[in-house]
């Protein structure tokens, strides 16, 4: 014997879906996250506007000097020694040259992609540069041309670089755009549940059902996009992580919709339960008293009293564990401690919910109540139920 008695009830598959299916959305998330980045476009990118054309402007010069190189050194080597037979002009036309490269290279952010290299070419154009004023041409022609050569491979080497830079800072933008409008899309979720004269539309605030999951991804986007404002001190491999963190990222947000559909037809169960447990305890004598939901938090489980003339009463607890399974735990308070009163009220209510498309398992007594007549008094106290937190 026991006053408080637990079932596992699960509503079946059949019921389950036609719950889900019933509550369709109104705008699929697709839809949403396209008018967020609609609505949205000018504000997300005018913090990036200024750095892209600033980005764009180097390429423009750095357009402009690459047109003025030669794409080969041997054919440049015959243009100037068809010009320039002295060798003091041909000396001066090579370190012309090896100035116009370095200028090139200066349009570029070197020191972030290539460290000290810029450098070391500036101090090999002096180098030629002294060897003109000290007459000794030979040595200056020789250290220009090869000055020429390693600043257009590493004029190359940084174009690939810069390019590659700015192709990945686009893709995290765009990527951190797309989070962000997501979770934007994802604010307020439009279902229409069919009901028995029509159908009935719900606004549902999809936070709430995902209990806070929506702000701390929106907090975690706002974060890569502050990041993103100080791009200049990120490397591509930063902004490889950040691509990879906003598409997994977006992925889980466009799943709340479905987590938020999920929890909401999860507590409108639990509320049929209720109402199908009122009303069989309803024909044995008994009146609803007190109803609620722990902390007033639709989330949370439901707690029902009912009383009946002879001052019996009995509390239902019914505990969200899965979407499709809830645990009830009945506890018994009446006068005459009687042990076929209790699996009366139980086989009343078990068959109940079974009518209602619900699987129950058989009710036991909780682990350590086996001796204890009535069930647990702190759950008659509702009042501090409804001022529960939940955890």
């Amino acid at each position: 014997m026991s006053g408080q008695k637990i079932s596992y009830v699960q509503i079946t598959d059949y019921e389950y879906d036609r719950f889900m299916e019933s509550a369709r959305e109104v705008e699929n998330i697709e839809s949403r996250v396209q008018y967020q980045l609609d609505r949205q476009e000018n504000q997300l990118r005018s913090d990036f506007n200024n750095q892209m054309n600033q980005i764009k402007k180097k390429n423009k010069r750095q357009e402009a000097n690459i047109k003025r190189l030669d794409n080969k050194i041997d054919t440049l080597i015959e243009s100037i020694e068809a010009k320039e037979a002295n060798k003091k002009n041909q000396a001066l036309a090579w370190l012309s040259e090896a100035e116009d490269a370095l200028s090139a290279i200066d349009s570029f952010r070197h020191e972030k992609f290539c460290p000290n290299e810029y450098a070391k070419l500036q101090k090999k154009y002096e180098l030629s540069q002294l060897n003109i004023e000290n007459e000794v041409y030979e040595s200056s022609i020789s250290g220009s041309q090869s000055l020429w050569q390693d600043a257009c491979e590493l004029k190359g080497k940084l174009e690939q670089l810069e390019n590659e830079w700015n192709l990945y800072f686009e893709q995290a933008v765009e990527s951190n755009a797309k989070l962000i409008a997501t979770c934007d899309a994802q604010t307020t979720l439009k279902l229409a549940f069919e009901v028995d004269d029509g159908s009935e539309e719900l606004a549902v605030d999809i936070d709430y059902w995902c209990d806070g999951e929506l702000t701390n991804l929106k907090e975690i986007a706002l974060n890569q996009r502050n990041l993103l404002k100080h791009s200049e001190q990120m490397v591509v491999e930063d902004f490889k992580n950040l691509i990879k963190e906003s598409t997994q990222l977006q992925r889980n947000a466009e799943a709340l919709t479905k987590k938020a559909k999920e929890a909401i037809i999860s507590s409108q169960l639990r509320s049929d339960i209720a109402s199908d447990i009122v009303d069989s305890l309803d024909d044995a004598g008994f009146n609803l008293e007190d109803s609620c939901f722990e902390g007033d938090d639709e989330r949370a489980s439901v707690h029902l009293k009912m009383t009946n003339i002879a001052g019996d009463e009995i509390v239902t607890i019914i505990t969200p564990m899965n979407n499709k399974e809830n645990k009830l735990d009945i506890h018994f308070f009446d006068k005459n401690s009687d042990e076929t009163f209790k699996q009366t009220r139980l086989q009343s209510m078990m068959q109940r919910l079974q009518k209602s498309g619900v699987d129950c398992q058989a009710p036991k007594c909780a682990e350590g109540t086996e001796n204890h007549d009535s069930g647990d008094e702190s759950v008659r106290d509702f009042e501090k139920v409804k001022s529960l937190q939940r955890g």
